[in-house]
């Protein structure tokens, strides 16, 4: 398997992890409480995997090796 094709696998898990991520956000029973947390964690992980997608658009030689 050749590195692009790794690189492209992996950008595709993590856009259906946050696709998922932003479905359980969605469907989450509201009222909200501030210390939730549950949901909490959901918007930390959404952040985190939104963070990875923008490093690796923005250095895709680099990802291929952290």
């Amino acid at each position: 398997m050749n590195l692009c094709l790794i690189y492209v696998n992996l950008l595709n898990s993590i856009q259906g992890e946050l696709k998922e991520v932003n479905q359980e956000i969605g469907n989450y029973p509201s009222p909200i409480t501030g210390c939730d947390v549950q949901f909490n964690d959901l918007l930390k992980r959404r952040s985190e995997l939104e963070r990875k997608m923008r490093e690796m658009k923005a250095n895709p030689e680099i990802t291929m090796w952290q």
